[in-house]
């Protein structure tokens, strides 16, 4: 199985709610042939032709995308679980496990030979 990373830009009054925000979807082969067919249509507002006809598939298989379930299970390690946590708290922390944190002791190398 392969993974490709790919955004849509939708207006926000097309797009189905259930893609307010990011997440992992199942994209079907029809789908992924649609945009690969979108990739080369110029931009145009004219609706009634294939390429608006492409394009409103599109939105339609928007609709029917499967959410993928993107869940990662948190350490039942005490000590990796307060890290973990307190990586969740300041997502923007730039703290390394080869710059270390005098926190944190050697907890992070240690795990992370088991990694």
């Amino acid at each position: 199985m392969s993974y490709i990373c790919v955004a849509l830009m939708i207006a926000p009054d097309a797009a189905p709610a259930s893609l307010n925000k990011t997440q992992a979807v199942g994209v079907s082969p029809l789908l992924r042939e649609l945009i690969r067919a979108a990739m080369t249509i110029p931009k145009s507002d004219e609706a009634d032709c294939r390429d608006g006809r492409v394009m409103r598939l599109i939105l339609d298989e928007l609709h029917a995308l499967r959410v993928l379930p993107l869940h990662l299970q948190m350490p039942s390690d005490i000590r990796l679980m307060t890290i973990c946590n307190q990586l969740l708290q300041q997502l923007d922390d730039t703290a390394t496990m080869e710059v270390g944190r005098s926190d944190w002791g050697s907890t992070l190398r240690r795990y992370s030979v088991y990694s």
